[in-house]
């Protein structure tokens, strides 16, 4: 009798189908019988295509039984399910108007509830609502209406009708475009009598049989269920009630950037409407595809909607804003002076520069209860630090026929490529050595290049006054260059320098005399002369205090102050940004022939 032993490692139709043959080939019925002459080789075939298929199948089904290697949407979601995790729907864009109602005569004007507006960019229009009904007045004949909340996305309601006797019954959300976060779900009982409306519960805490929440769910084809409770956690409607779920429903963030609008009919009974864009619209997403469910979900059980570490803050606040491209949270103590009992919390918001108020309130509003009742979230928004880069490119003219400008060009698109993938963030490190290699891969003629870095602050004075300022780079500076002259020429190197502005009608500029001395000098036939003394440089902090500093003049009342760093690596920390822009780089380009 042959060897019957099977090896199971291999699976691929081939070897499949050879094993069968030699088996066979083994047996004394078969001995020197043609398989691949013979009828009997279709039927080896049939088999190992069977058997190939089901270890496919079968190792497709394993797959789908692990959040890390399932691959169909409805398995994920399955999963993180079990973690308590609810994907995150389309999202709406919003954005903040004041509104100016000419009224004719001193009134009071009402909005309802989900008033539209049209927000346009481009060719394109979208539709926004009011989330809440406003009512103001004046004493004049127009009535402005400040920090007014729209909401793109059309109104959209699934009615059902509440049977207890059916143990299957499901509410299931008609429409897969809704923002779950504006469903507004109420209960009418007893032919509409008593109206109560429900909230979303996101735990279980201080919940009885009393409460009225419901829990959202996601379910098949993107769609989403309202699920109510049981009696003993959570209120039970009555049999035969009218259960109504009111949503909107959004174009994910294709409404981003929109700061257009109009009404799309009167407003609170008043057509000549004016709407001033406060903030433009963001915050638009679509619904959390399947690699974000797979990594935030472990994630969200870990935080159990409580912020306790950084992460955790970072983890809740991401999960629930996606506009966030990054957050960075640290605790007051880190900061000087020390701050204790607050936590320091910076977003980055994508396409914003800075915080507006607006998300200020809307985050603060989300994190408080989710906080500590001991720890104060405070909200602050991102220092940038920029760096400035100047360099000398060598190429070689036998290896291009492109002129000096488009090789300049090149070396600057590198940069602003190597900035979007490698800073441009919070706790980000600019590697010089990584900086410069990718400026010479810019393009295969480029031999060498020179550069040098510097970073800079943007100080934005008071005009026409004199006053304290602090600029902090938290970086240590270079603090071996020779101290500098009352007069010296200009193109001595500082520590400290700035742009230009006038001062007592001459152009000046501040910069450091080596000696951890802050001054002003006038910059005449290629001369600093020092003016006055303004302040002091710590060259191991990085830190500038400017005592009595002003009366001077500068475009937008603002000038750079730039710093040399004693490490050619610069690294970020707390809610500081390091970016390079455009306008801070410097080519100068050599042609060389090898």
């Amino acid at each position: 009798m042959a060897n019957n032993s099977i090896n199971l490692v291999p699976l691929d139709f081939i070897t499949l189908r050879n094993q069968f043959k030699t088996y066979l080939s083994a047996q004394s019925q078969f001995t020197d019988y043609d398989f691949d002459a013979s009828n009997l080789s279709v039927l080896i075939d049939l088999l190992a295509y069977n058997t190939f298929h089901n270890a496919f199948y079968l190792n497709m089904i394993g797959n789908e039984m692990f959040l890390d290697s399932a691959q169909m949407r409805e398995s994920v979601i399955s999963h993180a399910k079990e973690l308590g995790y609810t994907p995150r729907s389309n999202k709406s864009a919003s954005a903040v108007v004041t509104l100016q109602i000419n009224t004719g005569t001193p009134s009071s004007v009402t909005i309802p509830k989900n008033t539209p507006f049209i927000g346009r960019i481009g060719s394109n229009t979208y539709t926004f609502t009011t989330n809440t009904a406003i009512i103001s007045s004046s004493t004049t004949n127009t009535v402005v209406i400040e920090n007014v909340s729209l909401y793109e996305g059309t109104i959209g309601n699934d009615v059902f009708v509440y049977d207890s006797g059916n143990t299957f019954q499901r509410f299931l959300l008609s429409d897969p475009n809704i923002d779950t976060s504006s469903l507004y779900v109420t209960v009418l009982e007893n032919s509409g009598a008593n109206v109560y409306t429900y909230r979303l519960a996101t735990s279980l805490f201080d919940l009885d049989a009393l409460s009225q929440v419901y829990f959202l769910a996601a379910a098949e084809d993107g769609k989403y269920e309202i699920k109510f409770g049981d009696g003993t956690i959570g209120r039970v409607p009555k049999n035969g009630s009218t259960l109504s779920a009111q949503y909107r429903r959004c174009n994910g963030d294709l409404p981003n950037l929109i700061s257009v609008f109009s009404p799309a009919g009167t407003i609170g009974g008043f057509s000549n409407v004016n709407v001033i864009t406060t903030t433009a619209a963001l915050g638009g997403q679509y619904t959390e595809g399947v690699e974000s469910i797979r990594f935030n979900a472990p994630r969200h059980f870990a935080t159990q909607e409580r912020a306790v570490t950084a992460s955790d803050y970072e983890t809740l606040l991401k999960l629930n804003f996606p506009e966030l491209t990054s957050v960075s949270v640290y605790g007051g103590e880190e900061i000087e002076p020390p701050q204790y009992g607050k936590v320091f919390i910076t977003p980055n918001i994508t396409g914003i520069t800075g915080l507006p108020a607006s998300k200020k309130t809307q985050y603060m509003n989300f994190i408080k209860t989710r906080s500590p009742l001991t720890i104060e979230p405070v909200f602050t928004e991102p220092e940038y630090l920029f760096i400035a880069v100047d360099s000398v490119v060598n190429y070689n003219l036998n290896l291009t026929s492109v002129d000096p400008e488009f090789i300049a060009a090149l070396v600057s698109d590198a940069i602003i490529t190597f900035n979007i993938n490698n800073i441009s963030d919070f706790k980000s490190t600019l590697r010089y050595s990584k900086l410069v290699e990718a400026m010479d891969d810019a393009d295969e003629s480029i031999i060498s290049n020179d550069t040098d870095l510097s970073v800079y602050k943007v100080l934005q004075f008071t005009p026409n006054t004199t006053k304290n300022y602090t600029i902090s780079y938290d970086l240590p500076l270079i603090d071996n260059l020779p101290a500098l002259e009352a007069s010296h020429p200009a193109q001595e190197i500082h520590a400290i320098s700035s742009s230009y502005f006038f001062y007592k009608g001459r152009v000046c500029q501040l910069e450091d005399n080596g000696d951890g001395i802050m001054r002003i000098v006038a910059d005449e036939n290629q001369v600093h002369s020092t003016i006055i003394n303004v302040g002091t440089v710590d060259y191991a902090t990085g830190k500038i205090e400017l005592i009595n500093f002003g009366n001077i003049a500068a475009d937008n009342n603002r000038i750079k102050v730039y710093a040399k760093t004693k490490s050619k690596d610069v690294a970020s920390k707390r809610n500081v940004i390091l970016t390079i822009l455009r306008e801070d780089i410097n080519i100068d380009v050599n042609q060389v022939r090898e």
